[in-house]
């Protein structure tokens, strides 16, 4: 019995890292800047390239990701490529909620 009664809490408690994930969507307006190799964001928790998508049919670009570190501050930045040469020399901070 203290078996199941195991399993059981270790299941609620990786269940409630999803339930306490924070959405974070990033916007950046590309007006007046080339977006031909796509629009990319670039964040510290894993410097992976996002490609993000235009917004409409407006000059920003978007993209959603999900955080399971609330309290985490992070490092991201935005690229108009998907090239470390494309990365914007400007560094923004984001702490999650």
């Amino acid at each position: 019995m203290k078996h199941k009664m195991m399993k059981f809490f270790i299941g609620i408690i990786m269940g409630s890292n999803f339930l306490l994930a924070v959405d974070v969507t990033f916007q950046v307006d590309m007006q007046n800047e080339d977006t031909s190799n796509g629009v990319y964001l670039v964040g510290y928790w894993d410097w992976e390239f996002y490609e993000m998508s235009q917004v409409g049919g407006s000059a920003t670009y978007g993209y959603t990701r999900s955080f399971s570190s609330s309290g985490s501050a992070y490092d991201y930045w935005f690229s108009s490529g998907s090239g470390w040469v494309d990365i914007e020399i400007i560094t923004r901070n984001i702490t999650i909620p």
